[in-house]
């Protein structure tokens, strides 16, 4: 069965995440390999190939690095795991379109076994691979029997006129970078501000950073926003403008328009299974003028609040997952160079699907993008993904499919958010 042409934009995109258990797991080639013959479309989406060649990798994390933490482990875990997707740029092999990797810590005396995993986004989103690392744990306590359903909101946005047609998307692609406000994210206005430097870069992959709030830095943020019946939402998309403005040269100085994307799950609007793995995603485009950027976060707040829910029935504080401030297109669909997004993926539970013996040893769990494609050292073009859970984290993620692109630049980005959150409140 071919691709649809919204399933092959996806085909240069991969979703990765981490997760962390008490204790030694055992066995877990076996396992792997049950998980994918479970889901025989996470290698091949035909289902004819076996999974013979998709073996896990184990690797001694602990050896490799100086660790401290296992978020930090969590994070390194994915570095490590980025290299081993750098090395095919093939996507669609059934070696290769999905990977696992593990390893055994130890912190305080006490042992961690800790995983990797690696899926294809051209038919698994965010909450898909959660449902798969979710059902790869339960096999652990032999719970076999729930294996979730495929499905894919292809159809359904065809049908409903939601997906531009290759015209419509030459048109963009024509008019977009002329059009739409564009960062030159590898370019900071104050060159100063980078201190440190990615010891050892690897290209085609990310590296991730995160900067949490506390609970009452959030809660506070929370009630700012509530108490001018602002969208949480919106008044991210407010700041994030702000601190980009703030870091970045701009590309394209004769734009005239802000757009911004906000993808949502539609899981929660069909007739499917609300636990399905598939690519499930609805976009809206509110624009507005590039004049907006003058103006206070609380009034761009008002703006966007009104504007989103012009587009969208849904009112509620945090959408199940979004990504906000589209400022000059998606790279993927429509060729544009430097993008800046924000997402959430907050709003569903993550491991609640766990058989309880598992669930009491469950510890924490990471997730990020990647983009793998052919790239050289010479290449400058970047893409940055900020993931901002409505929790209180921000979660800052770069993908450099075209180069080398500091950790640094990701760690100015979340500290301006959180430096702007915290003197709104």
């Amino acid at each position: 069965m071919e691709l649809s042409p919204y399933e092959k934009t996806c085909e240069v995109l991969g979703i990765q995440c981490s997760f962390a258990m008490l204790g030694k797991l055992e066995h877990i080639e076996k396992q792997w390999e049950q998980l994918m013959n479970m889901y025989p479309y996470c290698t091949d989406y035909e289902g004819v190939n076996t999974t013979t060649n998709n073996p896990s990798v184990e690797v001694d994390i602990q050896k490799k690095y100086s660790l401290e933490s296992i978020s930090q482990t969590l994070d390194l875990m994915i570095k490590e795991l980025s290299k081993e997707i750098a090395k095919t740029r093939t996507f669609g092999s059934t070696n290769k379109s999905a990977l696992l990797m593990y390893s055994y810590v130890v912190f305080n005396g006490q042992e961690y076994t800790v995983f990797a995993m690696y899926q294809c986004h051209c038919k698994t989103d965010f909450k898909s691979v959660v449902l798969l690392a979710q059902s790869f744990l339960n096999l652990f306590n032999n719970e076999k029997d729930k294996v979730y359903p495929i499905e894919t909101s292809y159809k359904v946005l065809t049908d409903k006129g939601c997906l531009p047609s290759a015209n419509q998307r030459q048109i963009i692609m024509e008019n977009l970078p002329k059009n739409v406000l564009r960062y030159d994210c590898s370019h900071l206005k104050d060159p100063h501000s980078i201190q440190s430097v990615l010891d050892d870069p690897i290209p085609n992959c990310m590296t991730s950073v995160t900067i949490k709030l506390t609970k009452n830095e959030f809660n506070s943020f929370a009630l700012w926003c509530r108490s001018r019946h602002l969208s949480i939402q919106a008044t991210l998309l407010a700041i994030e403008l702000k601190a980009y403005e703030k870091l970045f040269d701009r590309k394209g100085n004769n734009a005239e328009s802000i757009s911004f994307l906000v993808p949502f799950d539609l899981r929660r609007f069909l007739p499917f299974e609300s636990d399905c793995i598939g690519l499930l995603s609805e976009t809206i485009y509110p624009t507005l003028p590039i004049s907006i950027i003058n103006q206070s976060i609380e009034q761009i707040s008002i703006c966007l609040t009104k504007k989103l829910k012009e587009v969208t029935n849904i009112n509620s504080e945090a959408f199940d997952r979004y990504r906000d401030a589209y400022y000059c297109g998606n790279m993927a669909l429509m060729g544009v160079k430097h993008t800046c997004s924000v997402s959430n993926v907050s709003s569903f539970a993550v491991m609640n699907g766990l058989s309880q013996p598992l669930k009491d040893r469950f510890v924490d769990f990471h997730m990020s993008g990647c983009v793998r494609v052919p790239c050289n050292s010479m290449m400058e073009d970047l893409t940055i993904h900020t993931y901002s859970l409505v929790d209180g984290s921000f979660n800052c993620s770069l993908t450099y499919p075209y180069g080398i692109i500091q950790t640094s630049v990701a760690e100015a980005v979340l500290k301006t958010f959180k430096d702007i959150i915290n003197t709104i409140n």
